[in-house]
């Protein structure tokens, strides 16, 4: 497909868009030229017309870029040649159009009907007409194939620069990628270690509630068995103070009844004495008062 830009200063500019184009199709070159017709693999091939600058034309068959087959050149009088091509040149050997009567020039009509001895100027006319028709074809020819090669230099700087510029998106995609991915291995080995942290975090705050849990359980045993210990020793010491005390009271009650028992005995033993010295005086003061009475 031929893509023709619209402004003035490239009007004449055509690039390829697809240089395997066959189809139908048109083609204007910077100076002018201009082919619309056939094309086969990107090349002039099949039936079309080319228009020169200067209105000569050629409308017919082509083959590989160049005239080849029936076709029919048109010079900017008009005058025409219409017979075979055959690799842009044409057939010397062809007569003079085949047409028919009522569509020949008046050039061609006026030189049959000439005297014969205007007939080889004629001839000398008509070939060097035919000859400046295959240099101008040549000539075209050689702009085409030299417009053609630009096209494709240029085609190719373009394509290179496509290809560079390709490259440079698909580098740039690749670090932009890589770059991506080292940020999301970054993200996610700092996620991995954040997690990491937190579980160890979480693991030594457990050991340490454990840990001091444990304390707190020694400590509240080892007070638990200490108080238990006090009371028992307070118990104890209560049980054989109040044993001791017992035991002083009833060695205290013991004595106290036996020092009871001796005064008792002593009071009774003295009460026994004096009763019996006052017997014994009541005797004795009887036995006077008798021996006296006496």
């Amino acid at each position: 497909m031929l893509i023709k830009e619209s402004n003035e200063e490239n009007r004449y500019r055509v690039s390829w868009a697809e240089h395997d184009y066959q189809g139908k199709g048109t083609f204007t070159w910077p100076d002018g030229c201009r082919y619309e017709g056939e094309f086969y693999h990107g090349h002039l091939h099949g039936h079309g017309i080319f228009t020169w600058p200067d209105g000569s034309s050629y409308k017919g068959e082509w083959q590989n870029d160049l005239p080849n087959g029936r076709g029919v050149f048109t010079w900017p009088d008009g005058s025409q040649y219409d017979g075979k091509w055959e690799a842009g040149k044409a057939k010397v050997d062809e007569s003079l159009p085949r047409a028919d009567e009522k569509d020949r020039r008046k050039p061609a009509e006026e030189a049959r009907k000439k005297p014969t001895e205007e007939s080889r100027p004629i001839d000398k006319a008509e070939a060097r007409r035919r000859a400046d028709e295959e240099a101008r074809l040549r000539a075209w020819a050689k702009a085409r194939q030299k417009a053609e090669e630009e096209a494709k230099l240029k085609a190719e700087a373009r394509r290179k620069a496509e290809e560079k510029t390709l490259l440079r998106d698909e580098e740039e995609a690749r670090k932009k990628a890589e770059e991506e991915a080292r940020k999301k291995a970054e993200e996610e080995a700092r996620k991995k270690a954040e997690e990491e942290a937190r579980k160890k975090a979480e693991e030594e705050a457990r050991k340490k509630a454990e840990e001091e849990a444990r304390k707190k359980a020694e400590e509240e045993a080892r007070k638990k068995a200490e108080e238990e210990a006090r009371k028992k020793a307070e118990e104890e010491a209560r049980k054989k103070a109040e044993e001791e005390a017992r035991k002083k009271a009833e060695e205290e009650a013991r004595k106290k009844a036996e020092e009871e028992a001796r005064k008792k005995a002593e009071e009774e033993a003295r009460k026994k004495a004096e009763e019996e010295a006052r017997r014994k005086a009541e005797e004795e003061a009887r036995k006077k008062a008798e021996e006296e009475a006496r």
